[in-house]
């Protein structure tokens, strides 16, 4: 089946941040000494990242921030916290969208809470970072050329073709996303100085 869809980034491209860090914010006083171990990791990693290493180690440690929080957290978290960064021209696009595409809502963010997101949002289906039972990243960090082998997945399972001349893709990162945005003709940057031919440049607030 020929299907016209709709691919969206989330950080940054519908919130105007990046949302772990809205996460980590809100619940770090919660964490408290059970967290100190983490911090020590994380600094780790980071430092190995900055000299070549693979960023998705770093993202595992990220990750095992899930262990002090249960499902009741996250949701409310997006519900009350997430929710409030939304751009409204996002959630605009998304409405005037919905009846006549199938809308991906595609992140490298962790599906732990973009599953809620997901709901609130009101999109077909969400493909986001997994982790397994012990925090570990599963799949792949969803990043790059990862999301365009997901999505291909996917709509395969679905038994659908991109209407590539009418599908569209957002984005805040022509860097992060071109892949994914290349496998539609309309492609959007969505509050980026980068310029690109093939690439129309909307401001969204």
């Amino acid at each position: 089946m020929i299907k016209k869809v709709a691919f969206f980034d989330f950080d940054k491209t519908i919130t105007d941040r990046d949302s772990i860090f809205v996460l980590f914010k809100k619940f770090k006083n919660r964490f408290g000494i059970k967290i100190i171990p983490l911090y020590f990791k994380l600094f780790y990693r980071a430092l190995g990242s900055l000299f070549g290493r693979d960023y998705e180690n770093l993202k595992n440690e990220i990750a095992k921030i899930f262990k002090f929080l249960d499902e009741k957290d996250l949701e409310k978290f997006v519900k009350e916290d997430l929710s409030k960064l939304y751009y409204k021209d996002a959630l605009k696009k998304l409405d005037e969208l919905r009846d006549d595409y199938y809308i991906m809502l595609v992140s490298a963010s962790f599906e732990k809470y973009m599953k809620y997101a997901a709901k609130e949002l009101k999109v077909d289906y969400l493909i986001g970072t997994g982790l397994d039972e012990n925090f570990n990243i599963i799949g792949g960090n969803n990043k790059g050329k990862n999301k365009v082998k997901k999505i291909k997945k996917h709509l395969e399972e679905k038994d659908f073709q991109i209407d590539y001349e009418n599908s569209l893709g957002f984005s805040d990162s022509y860097k992060d996303d071109r892949y994914m945005l290349e496998l539609v003709k309309n492609r959007y940057l969505i509050n980026s100085k980068v310029k690109k031919e093939g690439y129309k440049n909307l401001e969204w607030s």
